[in-house]
């Protein structure tokens, strides 16, 4: 988990980092997209899944490879950017700006979600994946497909 610290700033400052906010972000997301000053999401080793054992930390390259390629998005690292907590990559919609999906990690686990009708992050058909698990990549690839796609034609438009 990341540290975290408390800053003050005035009410102009509040306001203009609110309006530079996009759906779905945090203060913190906000001012590093702003700031340029977000992790490299490609660097699996040393951010979200830096802790995962070598297999998993290559299906979770593996998926966010594949996820990039069912849209046109922009991949983002956000430590502590999942539910309860967890390290994400998100993959958010050059058009919208939307988050579409995401690979939500935890120590020995990770998920795969995508945007739903309701507006939440979902997990796809595998749900949670842990290191015991055994998982058809085929079949989950074409899973994630069927729902990121829908994701993309509800939310991944301007």
């Amino acid at each position: 988990m990341v540290d975290r610290k408390n800053i003050k700033v005035s009410e102009t400052t509040h306001q203009r980092i609110k309006h530079e906010q996009q759906d779905g972000e945090t203060m913190d997301d906000t001012l590093q997209r702003v700031l340029g000053i977000a992790s490299d999401p490609e660097d699996m080793e040393s951010t979200v899944a830096a802790y995962m054992p070598n297999h998993m930390r290559n299906a979770v390259d593996e998926l966010a490879d594949y996820i990039e390629t069912l849209g046109d998005f922009e991949r983002e690292y956000n430590p502590d950017g999942g539910q309860r907590g967890s390290d994400a990559i998100a993959f958010r919609s050059r058009s919208s700006g939307i988050v579409i999906a995401q690979i939500e990690c935890r120590k020995a686990q990770f998920t795969v979600c995508y945007r739903d009708a309701t507006e939440e992050m979902s997990p796809t058909g595998a749900g949670v994946v842990t290191e015991q698990m055994s998982i058809d990549m085929d079949e989950w690839k074409s899973d994630i497909k069927r729902r990121v796609s829908g994701a993309v034609r509800r939310w991944g438009t301007a």
